[in-house]
């Protein structure tokens, strides 16, 4: 079940009474003439910065542990610095910028310069100076920002300098915003504002307000507009003279600096007058990419493409990809984990990381059919997108232009956050066009939470049409339900129907043709953060779902229980009965009864072992999963995982299977890691829902290794291999990203 909008609970919340503002907390951000000390001590270049207390415990919903933010502003951004006091042992491993960052203690600037609407942004550094962003504009946000951090005799101390040239803001002066600090070590989050009927620590329409923020000030002369020249040409020619052919191009004009470098001069034009807001720059992403392989694995070859975002608004951009390239280093992603359906795989093309942030905006939904997934999208030769936000509007479109096959899409989405009310509706299109095949799928989701009562209700509609399709009654999706969210609490029902040919080709549905109701309880019971015992998590759902004929198609009974205990250990015990409706027509079961032994999950060295047996297709399965993360030295992390399935079965051969996986992890440096893996399956697939049992032997294995370097305007990749493939590909790819404009991400 997944439920969107804020209506997952993130972060555990406590039962006593909270203290609470009466109203929102705002702040002038005072300016200084120059950038302060970055160093990560607060000296006197801080002396007039803005002092702000980050003393609530969201966790455990009362004060916290002292800690200070200071806030300013430069000509050239937004100055914040934290000072911790920390009693509690420190979690603290991460060297390299990144994720991981995240799994550390640390402290974070959450925020909205458009407000509850507008873009996200949050910046996270760690006591050693690690850092890491995240935004709502695109998944591989990584701009270049600085964070250094000191330890203390009594915690430690954070600076941070965030240019305004990374954020979109618009031109707003005053930005929603919130402070975070967050100890891994009992689970707590501290935060600058808080209210009554907060359900998150970074709910935005519950943040605190910064005043004042002139970034307009900052555009010291009006850039001109970029221009993009795309071209297409088609071509009617006898063979003895080049054939038939068609050709796409683009030519580009992008703005370095206001003025040309030789040019005559006119004096008292006001052009600054002209910049209502701050236009953020251009981006061109040019990649060189050499790779040596043997013929077997397509040989030697070298390849040069562009991906480029250009500002049609301070909001929203012009996206374009040519020749796109995808030998980017990923993550492992094979797994041997039981599941009924299909695998559901991240995505990491860039362009698709910035176009298609806006889609799939449910505002609430079980067992949710995506119609926009975009790895069923194939390699494409070129694409053209536009997204962005306006007031309470955010949108995207996109054509994916591939070889015979051209991916579109289009949403548009409308959304109301402040603390008496949030409404939501989007309205997403997805088509698929190729000879002799057509797909058309159109979603409404819409939904309304009233935040002083906490009852939610929501409405989801959809239909698909084209070639697939023949009758329209049976490609319909319509989906509506209900609930109560609080702090600890949620607690709902759902009615659903799917088509058995509501089958988008660019989307993802675990299961079609079923129609039904769902009920769901999630509690959490917060206790002292100094008990042995510090929570309970407490989860149930069940469901009841028959196909168009009437038959029982799927149906679910799940509970678990989590104990949260002092030290960084949890026990997760959990009963779950589900049946599927296979492939061929036949009701199974796919059952999971058992237990999981948790240390340090929420840090970069976790250590877990999982069990899980039940009845599980014509017979019998029984799964052990151990991994851990063990530190090897200050800047080396070795990593273990063995994965182990026994299914038996009186009619089908017994499915035995190992996956060992190991790897190392080097954080040489901030912007640079190595990282090199082994992995080897053995043994027999297990069967699903989705499609005939094969019990073919598998044995193979894979070795990969990747360099990667991020700084400013370059990146560097050395890969060898890819950690997705079944077996070792030997190829040696060398590849630089230059970024032209703006960085990474933004």
């Amino acid at each position: 079940m997944r439920l969107a909008a804020g209506f997952l609970l993130a972060s555990a919340l406590g039962l006593a009474p909270s203290v609470a503002h009466a109203q929102t907390l705002t702040t002038g951000v005072p300016v200084l003439a120059a950038t302060p000390s970055m160093l990560g001590v607060i000296d006197d270049s801080w002396a007039k910065a803005m002092k702000l207390p980050v003393l609530f415990d969201f966790t455990y919903q009362r004060p916290g542990e002292p800690t200070d933010v200071y806030v300013a502003q430069d000509p050239g951004g937004l100055d914040v610095a934290f000072t911790v006091t920390q009693r509690t042992s420190a979690t603290l491993s991460q060297q390299t910028n990144g994720p991981g960052v995240a799994s550390d203690d640390n402290v974070s600037v959450i925020l909205w310069p458009q407000g509850t609407q507008g873009f996200r942004y949050r910046f996270t550094a760690n006591a050693l100076g690690a850092r890491y962003q995240t935004s709502s504009e695109n998944s591989v946000y990584a701009p270049t920002w600085v964070a250094a951090g000191q330890r203390t005799p009594s915690g430690y101390t954070v600076t941070m300098h965030i240019p305004w040239s990374i954020i979109r803001s618009g031109g707003s002066k005053s930005w929603r915003a919130q402070f975070e600090r967050i100890t891994i070590s009992d689970s707590s989050t501290q935060v600058w504002e808080h209210q009554q009927g907060q359900r998150n620590s970074d709910d935005p329409e519950y943040a605190g307000e910064l005043t004042g923020l002139n970034v307009t000030a900052q555009a010291k002369a009006a850039r001109p507009k970029p221009r993009v020249q795309v071209y297409g040409l088609g071509e009617v020619a006898p063979p003895a003279f080049g054939g038939t052919t068609s050709r796409v191009g683009v030519d580009l004009a992008i703005p370095v600096t206001t003025t040309p470098e030789y040019a005559g001069e006119l004096t008292g034009l006001n052009v600054t007058a002209q910049a209502k807001a701050a236009r953020p720059k251009p981006r061109v992403q040019v990649y060189g990419l050499g790779e040596v392989a043997p013929p077997a694995f397509g040989g030697t070859t070298s390849r040069v493409g562009v991906d480029l975002a250009i500002p049609v608004t301070t909001t929203s951009s012009f996206l374009g990809a040519f020749h796109p390239d995808y030998s980017n280093v990923e993550t492992d992603q094979q797994s041997i984990s039981p599941t009924a359906f299909h695998r559901f795989l991240s995505e990491v093309r860039p362009f698709f990381t910035q176009a298609a942030q806006n889609f799939n905006n449910t505002f609430s939904c079980t067992n949710c059919p995506s119609t926009l997934y975009t790895p069923a999208i194939p390699t494409f030769r070129q694409g053209y997108a536009y997204e962005g936000t306006a007031g309470k509007f955010s949108f995207g479109a996109f054509d994916a232009v591939g070889f015979s096959r051209t991916d579109s899409a289009a949403v548009l989405n409308y959304t109301i956050r402040d603390q008496g009310q949030i409404i939501g509706a989007s309205l997403q299109r997805v088509s698929v066009n190729l000879p002799g095949f057509r797909d058309n799928t159109t979603t409404l989701y819409t939904g309304y939470l009233n935040q002083h009562s906490h009852y939610f209700g929501y409405l989801n509609v959809g239909s698909d049409s084209g070639t697939s399709v023949t009758d329209n009654g049976l490609a319909q999706y319509w989906e509506y339900g209900g609930g109560f969210v609080d702090k600890t609490t949620t607690a709902g029902f759902t009615f659903q129907k799917l088509g058995p040919q509501f089958l988008p080709a660019d989307g993802f549905v675990n299961q079609s043709d079923v129609a039904g109701y769902g009920l769901f309880y999630n509690k959490k019971f917060i206790f002292s953060k100094t008990a042995t015992l510090q929570d309970i998590a407490v989860s149930t759902f069940f469901n009841r779902m028959h196909d168009h004929h009437g038959n029982t198609s799927q149906t679910g009974a799940f509970e678990q229980i989590n104990f949260d205990l002092k030290n960084q250990l949890s026990i997760h015990v959990y009963a779950g009965s589900q049946g599927i409706e296979i492939f061929n027509g036949e009701f199974l079961p796919f059952n999971g009864n058992g237990a999981a032994l948790l240390f340090r999950s929420q840090t970069s060295t976790p250590t877990a072992i999982v069990y899980s047996a039940g009845p599980y297709y014509h017979g019998r399965l029984i799964s052990w999963t151990y991994n851990t993360t063990i530190p090897i030295a200050k800047r080396l992390n070795l990593a273990l995982e063995d994965d182990e399935n026994f299914y038996s079965s009186r009619t089908e051969p017994a499915a035995k299977q190992w996956l060992e996986r190991a790897s190392l992890d080097w954080q040489f440096s901030r912007d640079a890691s190595f990282d090199i893996g082994a992995r080897r399956i053995i043994g027999r697939n297990l069967p699903d829902a989705f499609e005939p049992p094969q019990f073919a032997l598998i044995s193979a294995g894979n070795i990969s290794a990747a360099f990667h370097f991020l700084a400013a305007q370059n990146e560097f990749y050395v890969v060898y291999g890819s950690p997705n493939s079944l077996a070792t590909t030997p190829a040696l790819i060398f590849k630089w990203i230059r970024y032209i404009g703006a960085e990474k991400g933004t």
